[in-house]
Formats: C-alpha cells, sequence, structure tokens
C-alpha cells in the first residue's frame, strides 16, 4: 500500500495482479486473469515474479540483475522497483498508461499504450 492509503497492489484469487486505487479503479494490471498464480515474490535477483501454482513463473518484471532492490507503491499510484544503490527506478507501471500483453497474455514490458492513444509506441530500455 502506498504511504498516503490511497494505492494497492493485490494478487487476486483469479491470479490477476492489480493496482488499485483508493476508488477501486484498476490502474494497472499483470494480464494474469484465469492463471492459478499461488505467489508473488520479489527475488533477491531484483526481479518481480509471479508463479504458477506448478512453480512455473507466469509473468515478471524483467529486472534480474541488480540485487538490490525494492518495490514500492508511491502516493501518485505508481507501482515501481527502485535500484537502491544509485537510486534508479528500473521498473514502473507508469500511472494511467496501459500495458499490452503479447498473444499467450505474457505482458510485454517493452510495449506501452496511453490511455488517451489507440497506437502503441515502443517504450525506451528504462526497465534493463
Amino acid at each position: 500500500m502506498s504511504k498516503n492509503g490511497n494505492y494497492n497492489l493485490i494478487l487476486q484469487d483469479d491470479g490477476n495482479f492489480v493496482l488499485y486505487d483508493h476508488s477501486g479503479k484498476a490502474l494497472w494490471s499483470s494480464g494474469t486473469n484465469n492463471l492459478p498464480i499461488e505467489k508473488c515474490i520479489m527475488q533477491g535477483d531484483g526481479n518481480l515474479v509471479l508463479y504458477r501454482d506448478d512453480g512455473k513463473a507466469a509473468w515478471a518484471s524483467d529486472t534480474r540483475g541488480k540485487t538490490d532492490t525494492n518495490l514500492i507503491i508511491q502516493n501518485d499510484g505508481n507501482a515501481v522497483i527502485y535500484y537502491n544503490q544509485n537510486p534508479e527506478a528500473i521498473w514502473a507501471t507508469g500511472p494511467l498508461v496501459q500495458r499490452l500483453n503479447d498473444h499467450e497474455g505474457h505482458w510485454t514490458p517493452s510495449r506501452k499504450m496511453n490511455n488517451a492513444d489507440s497506437t502503441p509506441q515502443p517504450k525506451p530500455n528504462f526497465h534493463r
């Protein structure tokens, strides 16, 4: 939950990992609904991963390789993984940004779509 209490990340019973605002509006999701997600782990290698009940990874932030990281839900509604050595943001949900999924339902970190724009745009390598 954000410090101001207005935003929260929830791993739902349907397997979707969702960022909600205080009114219950979904701001971002992993797109893993209807998958048997068992747990969400911020791993020691810096990667945030959703694991299925069979132990296979279903979604990841693709931020492995940075061992000193934290996932922070900010007061502006952005969930961010920070690399603490610099500190620098290495992954973010981005407020009012809808992530696109590939044909298999996996989140694709290299693409994004602004809510006001219906044309997908390449995202800079912000998360690497």
